[in-house]
């Protein structure tokens, strides 16, 4: 009885002592960082067109826009605004449930992107030729007719240089293969660090006769280049994207070369913006660059 009696509290005291052992493990927490990037590339996004009266407005007391435009013509020698972005980001991974471990998806990504784009512009062209000499040959008696040609431009820009937060949700591959596949959605927001609107004017010529070896032809002759620069006020910016990438860890077996991983991002979305001066508009975006991530999960 004795001996029963001994065994019953050997065995509740090793339940206790396991039960006070295991109540003493602290959980995880709900987020850790696992992974700072940084991520250099090209933005891209396809200007649209400003009318003369908004550009007037972005560019009070412009000398140049109140010149009469009668005669000129619209042309469109752009396609899109590509300009440099630069991105850094901080990687956290989520606890799951019972606080016991981490989860593999999704990685939520905290940072900020800064990038510069033309957000409006307008081109204005007018040319005019007139014959300005006629020239006869003593040899023969032929007519030679020299024209002239004057051609005027009006090239209008806004521009605005953005910073951003960026917030993202990762879905991943298995972050410990040499090969990750990754996609999620992504936001950001911000405001201009600086604003401005420039217009140039230039005014040019050339000469053609209908004979080259009698009469030279001179082209491209610029006579007159004049320009303007307006600060305007601060632009609000917000999109939504998509980041689609490719990362490959750049080791096997040393500890530092395992942590680092070289990368490729896509980030098709859709932005929004709110010129200070006028009023917002929608585009469409793209984002990429190659990038360089150091990973301690």
């Amino acid at each position: 009885m004795k001996a029963k009696l001994i065994i019953g509290m050997a065995i509740s005291g090793m339940a206790l002592n396991f039960s006070a052992q295991t109540d003493t493990i602290a959980p995880i927490k709900a987020l850790n960082a696992c992974e700072v990037n940084v991520l250099l590339g090209g933005y891209f996004q396809p200007i649209q067109y400003g009318s003369i009266a908004e550009f007037q407005k972005l560019a009070p007391g412009s000398e140049l826009l109140k010149a009469d435009f009668t005669g000129y013509n619209q042309y469109n020698d752009y396609i899109s605004s590509v300009n440099s972005m630069f991105a850094v980001n901080v990687g956290f991974r989520f606890g799951n449930a019972n606080r016991t471990a981490y989860k593999k998806s999704p990685l939520l990504r905290l940072g900020f992107s800064y990038f510069s784009t033309t957000d409006l512009a307008n081109n204005l062209s007018q040319t005019r030729t007139f014959r300005s000499d006629t020239l006869v040959s003593t040899n023969n008696g032929q007519v030679y007719y020299v024209d002239s040609t004057i051609y005027r431009s009006y090239n209008m820009r806004h521009t605005s240089d953005q910073l951003r937060l960026d917030v993202s949700l990762i879905y991943r591959t298995d972050p410990k293969a040499r090969w990750q596949f990754y996609g999620g959605l992504g936001l950001t927001a911000g405001a201009s660090l600086k604003s401005y609107t420039t217009i140039d004017y230039v005014v040019g010529s050339n000469i053609e006769s209908t004979n080259y070896y009698f009469y030279p032809i001179y082209t491209d002759q610029v006579s007159d280049y004049k320009n303007e620069y307006f600060r305007n006020s601060a632009d609000i910016g917000l999109s939504a994207y998509v980041p689609l990438g490719l990362d490959f860890r750049m080791g096997k077996k040393r500890p530092f070369w395992k942590r680092t991983h070289l990368f490729y991002e896509l980030r098709p979305g859709a932005s929004f913006s709110s010129i200070g001066d006028l009023s917002s508009f929608g585009n469409i975006s793209v984002q990429q660059g190659l990038g360089i991530k150091v990973n301690w999960e």
